[in-house]
Order: structure tokens, then C-alpha cells, then sequence
């Protein structure tokens, strides 16, 4: 019901024929529609949370189109459906927003890291996104050593600190030859410097990916890098997080002992032991 009454709202806003609504919603739907194409053709990845980008719009016009009702009675009545059946489905359903994990969502990997074999002073490394973007689901914020490889950084780590943007403009055609060694010197590096330095028997770390842009296994990132086609309409993203993932796992396979695999929504969470 109030899908209906505000798809009802926003078509009535439009109509209204207001030139300053009517380009700014032009405007937004344009850019909206340039996003998904950009995530269609692998330039860029979208995921669920950036869809609240085009709410804005959709408010500013489905209040344009309630103004526009001439009698206040109809008016408040609507107002006040939409209010009371939301507000109602938001604080008795089990499956309301507020009470879900998104496949996605950040609560996802703390639930991970907490329900796990990682013991206090443990490493965890985050891949993709930087740890603080976790930080207010943690119960304990200071029981783990966070690493992370982040989707803003990961030039430092992987092409000797090359400027990100270059990195993103280049990388495909410059360092095609990272993405052909596996395992991969730069990683063995850090996971020399950064993971293995200073483990101790009994020590365990933790290794977070996103499966959404890490899917990618080392057998099908060769054959990709064999057809020039593949590899111009794969994303840079995709090949970078995958081969972290790929060979992360590798190499600690071979250094220490795996203890657990474990999945929850897009996220998988390797947690390795020294022996």
C-alpha cells in the first residue's frame, strides 16, 4: 500500500511540470542509469546501500505530489498511511531493514571474526574496505591487530606505491604481469612483513574477503589473461581482490596451518594457526 500511494505521489510530482523538479529528476535518473551501466559493463561495482543515492529525488517528489492534492483531508490521510504501516512493519517484522544482515553488510564480518577461533591479539586482515568501516559492531575494539588491503590502498602494496589514480588508468596494461605470477613477490613480501613477522606458536590470523569482487580463482585469472577480450572487459577491481585472495591463501596454506573456512553472506573468513 505504500509503495502504491507514493508511486502514485511521485508520478503526480512529475506532472506537475515544475521545470526546476522536472531537471533535477532528469538529472538524477540519468545519473543513476550511468551507474548501472558502468556496473553492467564491469567499470565500477555496486552494491545494495548505494541505491539510497536516488532517494533524495524520489522524496523531493513524492512531497511535490502530496502538496499538489488540494484537499488537506486526502492529504493528511495518506501522509498518515504511509507513516503508520511503515512504522508498524519497521517495529513488529522479523525481516524488517533495521533487523536484517545484509549479504553485504559490515555486521556480517564482525559476526564472523566474534563466532570464530581468533583469540585476543590475534591478526585479522580486512580485504576491500578499511577496518574502521567495522569498528561500531565490534564488542571489543581493541582485541584484535587489524591489517587490511583496501580498495583506496592497495596500490601501495601491490605496484610499489604507484599513484592511485595512475594505477587505476594503467594497471591493466602496465602490470599485467603481477596478476601472471602467482605466488605473487609483492604479497610474499607482505605477508612476510606484515602477516608471518613476529607469530608465535598458537598464534592465528584471520583473513576477511568480500566474494563479490574475489571470485575469481587462479586457473580462470590465467585463462582470462590469455584473451585479450576477457581481460579488456574484466574489471581491474575483480583481478585485483581475487588475486590477493588467491594468493593469500596459498601462501599461508603453505606457512601455516589452515584451522577453519567460514561463510556468511558475501563474506568468507580463512583463520590460519602457527604450529
Amino acid at each position: 500500500v505504500p509503495t502504491i500511494i507514493g508511486l502514485f505521489l511521485t508520478i503526480n510530482g512529475i506532472l506537475k511540470r515544475n521545470k526546476l523538479v522536472n531537471y533535477i529528476a532528469i538529472s538524477a535518473g540519468l545519473f543513476f542509469l550511468t551507474i548501472i551501466s558502468l556496473s553492467i559493463l564491469g567499470k565500477m561495482i555496486v552494491i545494495t546501500k548505494y541505491t539510497i543515492e536516488i532517494y533524495p529525488i524520489l522524496i523531493l517528489l513524492l512531497s511535490i505530489g502530496l502538496l499538489s492534492i488540494k484537499k488537506e483531508f486526502l492529504q493528511s490521510t495518506l501522509l498518515l498511511v504511509i507513516i503508520l504501516i511503515n512504522g508498524i512493519y519497521l517495529y513488529f517484522a522479523e525481516d524488517a531493514a533495521p533487523k536484517r544482515t545484509r549479504s553485504e553488510g559490515h555486521l556480517a564480518v564482525v559476526n564472523l571474526i566474534e563466532q570464530s577461533n581468533l583469540q585476543k591479539g590475534d591478526k585479522v586482515l580486512i580485504t576491500y574496505y578499511n577496518r574502521d568501516k567495522f569498528d561500531r559492531y565490534l564488542k571489543d575494539k581493541n582485541k584484535y591487530n587489524f591489517l587490511s588491503i583496501n580498495k583506496f590502498d592497495f596500490n601501495y602494496y601491490l605496484f610499489d606505491g604507484e599513484n592511485y589514480f595512475d594505477v587505476l588508468k594503467t594497471a591493466k596494461n602496465k602490470h599485467k604481469d603481477f596478476f601472471k605470477e602467482f605466488p605473487n613477490s609483492s604479497l610474499i613480501k607482505y605477508t612476510n612483513d606484515k602477516i608471518l613477522y613476529g607469530m608465535k606458536k598458537g598464534d592465528r590470523i584471520g583473513i576477511v574477503v568480500l566474494k563479490n569482487v574475489s571470485f575469481i580463482d587462479n586457473n580462470n585469472i590465467q585463462r582470462i589473461l590469455n584473451d585479450e577480450k576477457k581481460y579488456d572487459d574484466t574489471s581491474l577491481i575483480f583481478l585485483v581482490f581475487s588475486s590477493i585472495k588467491n594468493n593469500l591463501v596459498n601462501i599461508l596454506d603453505k606457512e601455516l596451518k589452515r584451522e577453519t573456512t567460514t561463510h556468511k553472506g558475501d563474506w568468507s573468513l580463512y583463520v590460519f594457526i602457527k604450529e
